[in-house]
């Protein structure tokens, strides 16, 4: 359950992460500066699975990873397979041009259903690849335009499709960070299961993290959701943290 957008600025590009999670998960930890090999990197990280969800780069690389849901849904024995937020960290350390190569390396096997997305910016351009992993087959490779976004529900991904016209609506005709971040807030009246910022009786967004890289830095900014107000009713969203590479 998520969603991840990425759109192009000035002089790079801005992702931002909607962190979905069942309500009786531990809370996640926001972001700290961690060396990965000769780098460093910012990420928030999850103290039951061990990784994260979006991690950013000094170099201008930035990964995420989402769930993806088939339909019907696989039946998964969860309690051998490893986290799917260690991928993010067992890649940190590689160049850009190692990535691929690491990712077809994976052992599928070992994880529930993914979405791996690596944005990075080469000059002024920005380049995105995004790797699938549907439980059976092989990784299904893309390399999309920005702006682009992708959603994921436990109850399907269908469930949410509407996300994505929504993001063309929103955010796909004039791009910028104000027009993105209304995008991650967006709540359909009576249908919290299928909106941006989501909730259900048994799972809510829980966190917003937009990634700003350019030329000047990389900067993290992570918005903790508070809990709902009342049934129906968005919680609150907390003053960010920010952290800056230079």
């Amino acid at each position: 359950m998520c969603t991840v957008s990425v759109i192009a600025t000035g002089d790079g590009y801005r992702l931002v992460h909607s962190r979905d999670e069942q309500r009786d998960r531990t809370p996640g930890l926001g972001p700290e500066v961690r060396r990965a090999g000769r780098f460093s990197t910012i990420a928030p990280h999850d103290p039951e699975g061990g990784g994260t969800w979006v991690l950013a780069r000094e170099d201008g690389l930035t990964l995420a990873i989402m769930n993806v849901n088939p339909e019907p849904p696989l039946t998964l024995d969860r309690g051998v397979l490893r986290s799917r937020g260690l991928i993010l960290p067992d890649l940190a350390s590689c160049s850009v041009d190692e990535i691929p190569r690491a990712v077809a390396g994976l052992e599928l096997g070992c994880y529930a259903p993914f979405r791996l997305i690596a944005v990075v910016r080469p000059g002024c351009r920005v380049r995105v690849q995004s790797w699938a992993w549907r439980g059976a087959g092989r990784l299904e490779t893309e390399t999309p335009k920005v702006p682009v976004c992708w959603a994921s529900s436990g109850l399907g991904d269908s469930v949410v499709a509407d996300r994505a016209g929504l993001f063309d609506e929103m955010v796909g005709r004039e791009p910028s960070p104000v027009m993105q971040d209304g995008f991650h807030r967006h709540r359909w009246p009576g249908r919290g299961a299928a909106s941006v910022l989501m909730s259900r009786p048994d799972a809510r967004t829980v966190s917003l993290t937009a990634v700003e890289s350019g030329p000047r830095g990389v900067r993290m900014l992570h918005w903790v959701v508070g809990a709902e107000r009342s049934a129906g009713e968005p919680g609150e969203i907390l003053d960010p943290e920010v952290l800056t590479l230079p």
